[in-house]
């Protein structure tokens, strides 16, 4: 796996995935963003590996919206996105919109091994995918 895209409002919390995928992948390039809007511009700009997206972000594009344009964009469409948010979230609508965009799901709080073992199936299929080294 060569680069995650996560998309996440909350600073502490974005530093502490960008900390955590780091100390797993040294070599792993993160990118991060803020919004919705700024994630989708740099998946299509990066086509990382992976997307871990929250479900519920807020503004002009909602973490279910960005979900829904991520499956549908050609440039990010086999981009497997993970999606989490808080079990108290009660929009039902979003909550099963997630579900069907989403590859996999996350409560917050979640642990770093509930996290890794989520990120793993992931993580072992890109790397199943590289090109074997030669001799």
């Amino acid at each position: 796996m060569n680069s995650i895209l996560v998309i996440e409002s909350n600073n502490a919390m974005r530093e502490a995935l960008n900390d955590l995928l780091l100390l797993v992948w040294p070599e792993l390039l993160v990118i991060t963003a803020d919004t919705t809007s700024k994630g989708l511009h740099l998946a299509q700009e990066h086509r990382p590996d992976l997307i871990l997206l929250e479900g519920e972000m807020t503004g002009s594009i909602t973490g279910f919206q960005a979900a829904k344009v991520l499956r549908h964009l050609p440039e990010t469409k086999e981009i497997p996105v993970i999606a989490f948010t808080s079990p108290t979230y009660e929009d039902e609508q979003v909550i099963n919109g997630l579900h069907e965009t989403c590859h996999a799901w996350l409560y917050k709080p979640f642990s770093t091994n509930s996290l890794l073992k989520v990120i793993m199936p992931f993580a072992n299929a890109v790397n199943s995918q590289a090109a074997p080294l030669s001799a």
